[in-house]
């Protein structure tokens, strides 16, 4: 009995240091979102490793883009017509992406976001929930998981996900179980503060969840908000603000191009046309 709680009591102390380091390392993400530095920059050398492990894992695909011709507007590959439902989390005071998935595709978009009441326009296709999304559900909160498991879309693999969560996206990604993320064909995710990469708690969360993307989805486009600008560590350029658009690996050759990736695409656009502009560094999508 007493080696039982010997060990019952050693795991119980393994357990809460575990915790405490987790948390102690979220705490710290949390303030390099709102620019607080806790930490010394990484080497160049492990930036570098986290950049060609982006830039191996980029694919040419054939894309088109859906939403605005400015902010809100996003390259997806052209297997779009074969989507039925969007997850999209972050509403504010845009929606021609899930705007135009009505008009074009007839899909519908499951839209969540806290911070206003409702969608910018009326569309039948659209189904609106006034929670943010999160690592986990309660009041004002949802999880992904949770998210498709409400609106029963847990086996549908023809899913779309788009996400503008101003940061939360690190936690949201975080906490998801890879099963859950696989269950979209397509992935768009703005990845905010990204010049903390130079940060090495930020690139430990950072590589962790590229990881996880990495095992089920290829990098399909890469699109840098001018409105954030570039940051410059140590001669390498990263974008403070980065939209991604993957697709699941299963899926790739149905809509792999013969071009090689040329950025910015054609298609591309600045998101603010006030702002200056610039181009997505060749370090992160050119091999050469």
């Amino acid at each position: 009995m007493k080696n039982n709680i010997i060990l019952i009591t050693d795991g119980i102390k393994t357990l809460a240091k575990k915790t405490k380091n987790f948390l102690d390392s979220f705490l710290k993400i949390f303030f390099y979102s709102v620019g607080v530095n806790l930490e010394r920059n990484v080497k160049k050398k492990q930036l570098l490793n986290f950049i060609k492990k982006f830039n191996s894992n980029y694919v040419s695909t054939d894309l088109i883009r859906i939403g605005g011709k400015g902010d809100g507007g996003y390259l997806v590959p052209k297997i779009i017509d074969k989507m039925e439902y969007c997850f999209s989390a972050g509403v504010g005071d845009l929606a021609d992406f899930e705007k135009d998935l009505s008009r074009k595709y007839n899909i519908k978009s499951f839209m969540a976001d806290a911070s206003v009441n409702g969608p910018p326009h009326e569309d039948k296709n659209f189904n609106f929930v006034k929670k943010y999304l999160s690592s986990s559900s309660s009041k004002d909160f949802i999880s992904l998981n949770d998210w498709l498991n409400v609106n029963k879309h847990t086996e549908n693999q023809n899913l779309i996900l788009q996400m503008d969560i101003e940061s939360s996206e690190y936690e949201v990604l975080t906490f998801e179980s890879e099963e859950t993320l696989g269950k979209f064909s397509i992935m768009v995710i703005e990845f905010h503060k990204f010049q903390n990469l130079c940060n090495p708690i930020f690139l430990k969360i950072a590589n962790s969840i590229f990881e996880k993307i990495y095992k089920k989805f290829y990098i399909c486009h890469v699109h840098p908000n001018n409105f954030s600008g570039l940051y410059n560590f140590k001669g390498l350029l990263i974008p403070s603000c980065l939209e991604i658009s993957f697709i699941r690996k299963d899926l790739f050759q149905l809509c792999k191009s013969n071009q090689p990736v040329v950025l910015p695409h054609v298609l591309d656009k600045d998101n603010d046309s006030k702002v200056s502009h610039f181009v997505m560094p060749k370090i992160w999508w050119k091999n050469e």
